[in-house]
């Protein structure tokens, strides 16, 4: 008998990054029953998940966590500077007014740092037996 790996390589959205979680933690202050926000999109994004959930999730079906981490902008492996697909530097509108916008874009870069970026990168291995060859065939 042999093992054979197999790597599985998951990116989702975390489900409270910091930018969301500073948010909701601010609007639990001020209201008995808050609007919360996260990464949870109908017809995207239905589960939400943390970096314990998706190690937790992983394991019931036999993977082994090798590294599970969170990214936003700014992390330079993974997500660099200056890219996350929307924006539109022409744009002075995004430039000078759309302070929801870059707001949470300045927060996120911290969440590198703290284990709540927006996006978590998880490897994970399951060992599986394979049954050996037989030689004299």
């Amino acid at each position: 008998m042999a093992f054979g790996n197999t790597i599985l390589d998951i990116i989702i959205p975390n489900r409270e990054p910091l930018f969301e979680w500073t948010a909701n933690k601010i609007r639990r202050i001020f209201y008995k029953k808050p609007k919360l926000s996260g990464a949870i999109y109908p017809d995207m994004h239905v589960l939400g998940f943390n970096l314990k959930s998706l190690r937790k999730h992983t394991e019931r079906f036999g993977f082994t966590s090798l590294s599970a981490y969170t990214v936003s902008m700014g992390n330079q492996i993974f997500y660099p500077w200056g890219y996350d697909g929307l924006i539109n530097v022409d744009s002075k509108w995004y430039l000078t007014n759309n302070w929801k916008y870059w707001i949470p874009k300045v927060i996120a870069p911290i969440g590198n740092y703290c284990g709540m970026g927006d996006w978590i990168v998880g490897y994970f291995r399951k060992n599986q037996l394979i049954p050996a060859k037989n030689s004299e065939s």
